[in-house]
This record gives C-alpha cells, structure tokens and sequence, in this order.
C-alpha cells in the first residue's frame, strides 16, 4: 500500500511540476532569481522527504505483503524493543544498587576508623 501511495504521490507531484514549470518561466523575466531560489526550495524539501519519512529497507530479510502483516511486525518490533528497554533499566537499578552499598560501607568504614 505504502508503494502505491509513494508512486501515486511522485506522478502527482511531476504533473504539477508541469503545470507550474511555464508560469516559473514567465516570473523568470520579472525577477531572475526567485525560480532558482524555488527550485532550490523544493529540492530541499525532497531530500528531506526521502531521509525522514520513508524507512530504510536495505537490510530488511522479509518485507511485509500487507498492512496486516506490517502492523504485526510493528507491534512484535515494539515489544522487542520493550522488553530490551525493561532489561537495561534491571542493569541499571542493580548498578546503582551495588554502587550505593559500596558508598554506604565506605561511609560506615570511616565512621570506625574516626571512633
């Protein structure tokens, strides 16, 4: 589905470059440098287009065939990502344990010493 909205939206975008490209033309007479300074514009705006909105799929061994199969391979993603997020913060609370014991028993090996 996110292919055939992609290309729909390249044909419709080329149609309307077209459409605008004679009128650029004309304002090309007027004021020289507000065209380049639009194309220029909306070729900023498309690489921006193709870094962000569209995922990387080179790497990707089974793409989904349908929005079904996308949605659970989002939610299986997620879950993933979840559970490693839930494992990190363990390691986490435990480091800090073990860091906070050996700031208490310092503490309490100087209160001795100090007796």
């Amino acid at each position: 589905m996110s292919r055939n909205s992609s290309l729909s939206l390249c044909s419709s975008s080329a149609r309307l470059g077209a459409i605008i490209s004679p009128l650029l033309v004309e304002l090309d007479k007027e004021k020289p440098m507000l065209p380049v300074l639009i194309y220029g514009v909306l070729a900023f705006i498309s690489a921006l287009a193709v870094l962000y909105i569209h995922p990387e799929t080179k790497d990707c061994e089974n793409l989904p065939n349908s929005l079904d199969e996308g949605e659970i391979m989002a939610t299986r993603k997620k879950k993933n990502e979840e559970e490693k997020k839930a494992e990190n913060n363990k390691e986490e609370i435990l480091f800090r344990k073990k860091t906070l014991k050996k700031i208490v028993e310092e503490e309490m090996d100087k209160s001795e010493t100090d007796d």
